[in-house]
């Protein structure tokens, strides 16, 4: 476990772009899930379909109602 929120969307400004969103509880249970076999099939099976700019950012969560 560990991932508090996964959202996927589009942009009307960006019609061709799909948008993905993940808030992640640390930085450790994010990585920890990217070992997971069922993951590292997603992955691959979804790589062949992605193309354009990959990114992530990082932050500190100064408050969330996601959050206790």
């Amino acid at each position: 476990m560990g991932c508090i929120a996964y959202e996927v969307g589009t942009n009307e400004a960006e019609p061709d772009t799909v948008f993905v969103i993940e808030l992640w509880q640390d930085a450790a249970a994010h990585h920890a899930s990217l070992a997971l076999p069922e993951v590292l099939a997603s992955i691959a099976e979804a790589r062949p379909l992605l193309s354009g700019v990959f990114g992530g950012f990082q932050f500190e969560v100064a408050g969330s109602p996601l959050r206790d």
